[in-house]
C-alpha cells in the first residue's frame, strides 16, 4: 500500500506478502499495520494460516477494492502471455493447480 507520506521505500506505507521461499513458506511485513488488519493472525502457528485468501479480500475491501470481481475492471483489458518456453523439468501451474501442489484451499 502506498501513501502520500514519504518513506524509506517508494513512499511505501504498508506491504504484507506470503511466498513460498524454495521448500518454505514466508510470510514478510512491513510498514504500519492498518485498522482493518488481523494482527493476531501474524503469530498463527502454520505459516500458511498468517495471511489467508480470506484475509485478502477483506483487506482489499476494506480498501475498497474488489480485485476478485470480474465488475472491478472496466476494461478493455489485454491477455499477457510470456513466450518463453520453461526449462526442461520446470514445474508450470496454473493457479488452480498451483493450490492443489501447495494444499491451498481456495476458500
Amino acid at each position: 500500500m502506498f501513501g502520500p507520506i514519504r518513506t524509506e521505500f517508494l513512499n511505501s506505507v504498508r506491504a504484507i506478502s506470503l511466498v513460498r521461499d524454495g521448500a518454505r513458506w514466508r510470510l514478510d511485513l512491513t510498514g504500519t499495520p492498518q485498522d482493518f488488519e488481523d494482527v493476531e493472525a501474524y503469530s498463527r502457528r502454520k505459516v500458511t494460516d498468517r495471511f489467508t485468501d480470506e484475509m485478502l479480500i477483506d483487506y482489499a475491501a476494506a480498501l475498497g477494492l474488489e480485485p476478485f470481481s470480474d465488475d472491478f475492471y472496466p476494461g478493455p483489458c489485454e491477455l499477457v502471455t510470456n513466450p518463453s518456453v520453461p526449462r526442461p523439468g520446470a514445474l508450470v501451474l496454473s493457479i488452480e493447480g498451483a493450490r492443489r501442489y501447495y494444499g491451498i484451499d481456495a476458500g
